[in-house]
């Protein structure tokens, strides 16, 4: 029987042989662990290719798999590699080494498609089913690659302004190879997830995927329909960015970069390329958590080139849609609604009928709040944090006395040690009435902020953490 409770634990943090967590082995194991422990969803992170920075919510394509998830050692298995020339990359990590990844990746799975049959009717099925987004991606990262890795925004012009038909007539033999090589990527890795999703659904574990309002700009989904956001049409260059203004996370705010839709004359299309990406990602996942939701009821646009404090705020009418997505997707969709809420947006997520999130760690810090778990209920899905905030025994570790005192009148327990009281609050947690319950794993495991998976507003450092190892059965 399904129960409601879950861990959080993105891929990149899976242990692993070649330095980053994998679809192979321990993945597996994963699942075994959650099953075994009567845990019924496993949360991941968004599964796109990440860019500088090693952001999953700055992909270079909202549609393709993150190429360094490919398991190598099913590879082997498949006769693509050979175990002695993989022993060579080895990499027994405490963190991700994006820098020796992207060195070392790109090589091995360069080594594995030699080997590959590129007649398979599996490949030439899966490149004719994906063609909408996969040829444009396979072209993208071929003449990203042309350009020594710059963003597309500064490329030669007959690359930069998207004419696919040019760009294919001026390929070289080496360059159309190149593209049948990313294309290849892609196969292996959804061809891996599918197998990793069905095992974890055999198991009675679903899996909940993200998915971010906005795409980055440099991407193959911008260069290819540019026209969708606030890009200057003749230039191609920004006219704002995404991010919010000062908060709780960071007193200068952030600046994401990311373009902005231009729902005033594009709505319909924005539309149209949302249901494509959720279309695309529900063939992966079982449900989809849409990271920033509150950026369907407004947006917070930055002149380009100025700072957080220069940005503004411009509402926007999106129920209707949205109430659309709860028909469709019912019971599959989680509604990120964090941030600075208006009572118009409030009453506006009510209405979509939509799960929200709640997270303990905020719950807890307001001091005037007598029954601060009231509203952990089966509307919403609970946390103790995101991958955003710091790690719970983090938390605890910055507890004033004053916290500390107001914690123990509302929830009734006693600060021993950190550890203890770290498991008192899951305890209170799992008590709720939560729709779904959802641990981070460095929480599960009572870890501290040298686990912590990220820092709103850093650029370095961030989503490297590797689980030592898989927990036994508790």
């Amino acid at each position: 029987m399904e129960n409601n409770k879950g861990l959080l634990l993105h891929i990149t943090s899976l242990p692993n042989n070649y330095g980053i967590g994998s679809l192979g082995e321990e993945a597996y194991k994963f699942i075994d662990f959650l099953a075994a422990n009567s845990f019924s969803y496993w949360q991941i992170l968004p599964l796109n290719p990440t860019s500088f920075g090693d952001s999953p919510y700055q992909a270079l394509c909202a549609f393709a798999g993150n190429e360094y998830f490919i398991d190598l050692d099913i590879l082997v298995k498949e006769k693509l590699l050979d175990m002695d020339y993989l022993s060579a990359f080895v990499a027994s990590c405490k963190k991700v080494n994006y820098g020796y990844i992207y060195y070392s990746r790109w090589r091995i799975l360069k080594k594995a498609f030699q080997a590959f049959d590129r007649n398979d009717n599996s490949f030439i099925e899966f490149c004719l089913m994906e063609n909408d987004w996969l040829h444009s991606y396979a072209l993208y990262k071929t003449i990203k690659n042309k350009h020594d890795g710059k963003p597309w925004n500064e490329w030669d012009n007959k690359y930069k302004y998207f004419d696919k038909d040019y760009i294919n007539s001026s390929l070289t033999s080496a360059e159309r190879d190149e593209v049948t090589f990313y294309k290849f990527c892609q196969y292996k890795f959804y061809s891996q997830f599918e197998k990793l999703k069905k095992y974890a659904n055999d198991k009675n574990v679903k899996i909940i995927g993200d998915i971010p309002i906005y795409v980055a700009y440099d991407s193959s989904d911008v260069w290819t329909n540019p026209g969708l956001f606030k890009i200057n049409s003749t230039t191609l260059s920004l006219e704002g960015v995404a991010g919010v203004p000062p908060d709780s996370f960071s007193k200068i705010g952030q600046l994401w970069g990311n373009p902005i839709y231009d729902w005033e004359n594009k709505k319909n299309e924005v539309y149209k390329f949302f249901n494509r990406r959720l279309e695309h990602l529900y063939k992966s996942v079982d449900i989809v958590r849409i990271d920033h939701f509150i950026g369907f009821f407004r947006y917070f646009i930055i002149p380009y080139g100025k700072l957080p404090m220069d940005g503004s705020f411009h509402n926007l009418d999106n129920i209707p849609y949205l109430k659309e997505l709860a028909i469709t997707y019912k019971d599959k969709i989680i509604a990120e609604d964090l941030g600075m809420l208006t009572k118009q947006i409030i009453d506006g997520i009510k209405e979509t009928t939509l799960p929200g999130m709640n997270v303990l760690q905020f719950s807890l810090s307001d001091y005037s709040v007598a029954e601060p778990l009231i509203k952990f209920n089966n509307e919403k899905i609970a946390y103790t944090g995101t991958h955003d905030n710091d790690t719970l025994i983090g938390w605890i570790r910055k507890l004033t006395t004053e916290n500390k005192r107001y914690i123990q009148k509302v929830l009734h327990i006693k600060f021993e040690d950190e550890k203890t009281y770290a498991k008192q609050l899951i305890d209170i947690l799992y008590s709720t009435d939560s729709k779904i319950i959802i641990i981070p794993m460095q929480d599960y495991l009572l870890h501290g902020n040298e686990s912590r998976m990220n820092y709103p507003g850093t650029s370095s450092g961030n989503w490297s953490w590797i689980m030592d190892k898989i927990p036994n059965k508790q």
